[in-house]
């Protein structure tokens, strides 16, 4: 296996045991073995980022130590006049992510740290917020929706969408009484939707799609996978990617392999095409501001491909049933790494990922 992908196979995993609730606060497993290692130091603070507000004391930390070949362990402690020491293996193929619960939300520390035997020590500190009572003033800097399979037995797409949404108070938003923090119309034809953040619950009702993922204070991802029914017989789909909330930029991503051709509607514009990590896009834009309920719409006509050799239409292994073809994008790379946070823009707060089923 590659670095790459063990890289994407640890993210993953840690996404699935915080999802179950394996590495939930209070668990010590590892904790002695990292102990009888000790090589190195992580240490650190809770600070409390809103502004007036009293200390957090009344939190515990947790270090996840995520190995080479993707095991966990973890330890924590209740840190003293909010100050926290971890002794750990100083491995350098070892990655350690802080994790804390402040006001009944999680907080993960990004990047993972690295330790080595040549720099065995390091430090960070963990923001936690107050837990805002109110919707905060909200926007989207930008939202990227990416069709990321074809089954063309089914008739339905897959699509990713990512929402780079900002948070300009210092508070964390966590939602009312029923824990939504963003809700987003559905696409046309959704069946289902799904949580890529391995933190929150992600529901498809009523035309909208309900997240219960944190929005902290700053920037950070929102993504979703959907499923979406194409009309099969003219081998079309219509997309409309709605703003839920003040936007300044929304980009429909189309592997070019998938389809003879996009045609963009209204206020959106053909992009150039672009090639990221072997695929070849066809993008479609819609720059500048767009208010909520205002969209994207983009036809994609040719849904298969042009030509009878086209990958789409033929299966390719076992994985793929005998006679169903199903197109996927990319590796574990691409999968577990939203395009918004390749596209040389401002990096956003992220969620670990989990990872989906690859070509």
């Amino acid at each position: 296996m590659s670095a790459r992908a063990h890289r994407a196979a640890r993210r993953a995993l840690l996404a699935v045991a915080l999802l179950l609730g394996a590495l939930a606060l209070g668990s010590t497993t590892g904790g002695a073995q990292a102990q009888a290692q000790a090589q190195g130091v992580i240490s650190g603070a809770v600070r409390n980022g809103t502004a007036g507000a009293p200390p957090a004391l009344d939190v515990r930390v947790e270090l996840i130590a995520i190995g080479a070949r993707a095991e966990l362990t973890s330890q924590q402690q209740q840190p003293v006049d909010g100050r926290f020491r971890f002794v750990v293996a100083a491995d350098a193929t070892v990655s350690y992510v802080l994790r804390t619960v402040y006001q009944g939300v999680p907080y993960l520390s990004e990047p993972p740290l690295l330790l080595s035997p040549e720099a065995p020590e390091a430090t960070r500190d963990m923001v936690v917020y107050e837990r805002a009572t109110e919707p905060p003033p909200l926007r989207i800097s930008s939202t990227v929706v990416s069709v990321r399979g074809l089954d063309q037995a089914a008739g339905t797409l897959e699509l990713q969408r990512e929402d780079e949404v900002e948070n300009a108070s210092d508070r964390a938003w966590a939602g009312g009484a029923d824990g939504i923090t963003l809700r987003t119309p559905a696409p046309p034809g959704a069946r289902r939707a799904s949580d890529l953040s391995g933190l929150a619950t992600v529901t498809l009702a009523d035309g909208a799609v309900t997240t219960t993922q944190p929005l902290l204070p700053g920037r950070q991802l929102v993504v979703t996978r959907l499923a979406v029914a194409y009309d099969r017989a003219a081998a079309q789909y219509r997309l409309r990617v709605t703003a839920p909330l003040p936007t300044a930029r929304i980009e429909a991503w189309v592997p070019a392999r998938f389809l003879e051709d996009v045609t963009a509607e209204g206020d959106a514009r053909a992009a150039a095409t672009r090639t990221l990590e072997g695929e070849r896009w066809r993008v479609v834009e819609r720059a500048g501001p767009t208010g909520p309920g205002e969209a994207l719409v983009v036809t994609l006509a040719g849904l298969g491909g042009a030509r009878a050799t086209n990958p789409l239409t033929q299966p390719t292994g076992a994985a793929l049933g005998a006679a169903i073809a199903i197109a996927v994008v990319g590796g574990g790379a691409v999968l577990t790494r939203p395009l918004a946070a390749r596209l040389g823009r401002p990096r956003a707060r992220r969620p670990a990922p989990r990872s989906r089923a690859a070509r």
